[in-house]
C-alpha cells in the first residue's frame, strides 16, 4: 500500500540514517551534495506518511530530525509540537524540541522543554549540557 503509514516512516528512517551516515565522512561538494539528497527523500516520505495518517506522532517528530539536521529549527520545532500534541508523554520529543529552540536562540523556552524531557526519565541528550542541566 503506497499510503502506509508504517512503511512511510519506515522508509523515511532508512534514507534518514543513510544521510546521517554519510554526513560524518562528507568532505566535498558532491557528499553534500548526497547527504542532502538522502535528507530531502526523508523529508517527503515523512511529509507524505503525515498526509497519510496525521495521527501518527513518530513521522511528525522524524521530519523534525530531518529539518534540525537540515539547520531548519523553526521548521523541526513546528514538526516536534506536532509530534508532542499527538504523544505528549514521549519525553524524547520534548528533548528534541528542546534542541530546535536552542538553535532559534530560545534558551528559556528550551530550558522548559528539557526540564519536562528529564523529568519525564530521558537522561541523554545533548542539550542538556548546553543548558547546563546535567544530574
Amino acid at each position: 500500500n503506497p499510503n502506509d503509514v508504517l512503511a512511510l516512516n519506515a522508509l523515511g528512517v532508512a534514507k534518514f540514517s543513510m544521510g546521517a551516515l554519510l554526513s560524518k565522512n562528507a568532505k566535498t561538494t558532491a557528499d553534500r551534495k548526497e547527504v542532502n539528497h538522502f535528507y530531502k527523500e526523508a523529508e517527503s516520505l515523512f511529509q507524505q506518511a503525515n498526509r497519510s495518517d496525521g495521527s501518527f506522532s513518530a513521522s511528525y517528530y522524524n521530519l523534525g530530525n530531518v529539518y534540525l539536521m537540515q539547520a531548519r529549527p523553526a521548521d523541526a520545532e513546528a514538526a516536534y509540537r506536532q509530534a508532542i500534541i499527538l504523544s505528549p508523554g514521549t519525553p524524547q520529543y520534548h528533548a528534541d524540541l528542546a534542541a530546535a529552540l536552542w538553535q532559534e536562540k530560545r534558551a528559556p523556552e528550551a530550558r522548559t522543554e528539557a526540564l519536562i524531557a528529564m523529568n519525564r526519565g530521558y537522561t541523554k541528550h545533548w542539550i542538556f549540557d548546553k543548558l547546563n542541566l546535567n544530574r
